[in-house]
């Protein structure tokens, strides 16, 4: 049996059209929190986000199973944004996975990855690693932000205390799973909109496409009216203009 494509033969060689889908993951120290990094992605055909939250199913589950019901068919895009890596960074820093599970899945993941892109799958892998002064920062602003307080989750505060704990999971985790076939790619994200950017711009890179033509669109002729009296408003309920009290 051959041997799977090397990430840089892949852009050579596109899967065939029905078996091409692509997988973006995007990953974050525990000591950020993800963030869409596809802002304003227009819902193409198949297209689909990923999550995968936890379940009561999953403790009896292969850890992989929970994902691979959201990998893509032919023509879809879907970003991981809670991928599997949740195993190898939350999951093993606090203690929610035993040893010996991580130890599996670092045994495990790369020979999975290989799996999907042999079978034609375009497994883009991001991480968004940032200063410390920059995390805290922004872990900072959410506190204070009346509008953002709700952002930081009880696992967030907990990993401040652990951030030597995150380095060195990420350390294992690309020593383990940056693998030629899916490598890692690290965007800087201290300016997080440079950040998205650099992405999206190496995203597109990667990936082989062409141009579809968009059909010309023409607005209707109203059509002349024909006798239609609007009724009264007063009868209404209305909101009260709250954001005139205000000011805009």
């Amino acid at each position: 049996m051959e041997p799977p494509p090397t990430w840089s033969e892949q852009n050579k060689h596109s899967a065939p059209p029905h078996r091409n889908g692509e997988a973006a993951q995007e990953a974050l120290p525990l000591r950020g929190r993800p963030g869409n990094v596809l802002p304003g992605r227009p819902p193409a055909e198949g297209s689909k986000g990923c999550t995968a939250r936890g379940t009561w199913r999953n403790p009896r589950q292969w850890y992989f199973q929970r994902y691979v019901q959201h990998l893509p068919a032919g023509g879809e895009i879907v970003p991981f944004d809670r991928s599997w890596y949740n195993r190898a960074a939350v999951e093993h820093i606090m203690g929610f996975c035993t040893g010996q599970e991580h130890q599996r899945f670092l045994r495990q993941c790369p020979v999975f990855e290989r799996m999907l892109v042999e079978d034609g799958i375009l497994l883009r892998k991001y991480w968004f690693p940032m200063s410390d002064s920059v995390r805290e920062e922004r872990f900072r602003r959410r506190l204070e932000d009346p509008t953002r307080r709700w952002q930081p989750s009880a696992i967030d505060m907990e990993s401040i205390s652990r951030w030597e704990a995150c380095s060195r999971a990420k350390d294992g985790l690309f020593v383990h799973t940056d693998i030629t076939e899916a490598p890692w790619f690290v965007a800087e994200s201290d300016d997080k909109r440079s950040a998205r950017l650099d992405m999206i711009a190496h995203l597109l890179s990667t990936v082989p496409r062409r141009t579809v033509p968009s059909p010309p669109l023409d607005l209707p002729q109203r059509p002349p009216r024909a006798g239609y009296v609007r009724p009264l408003r007063e009868p209404q309920s209305y909101v009260p203009d709250h954001a005139a009290s205000i000011g805009r």
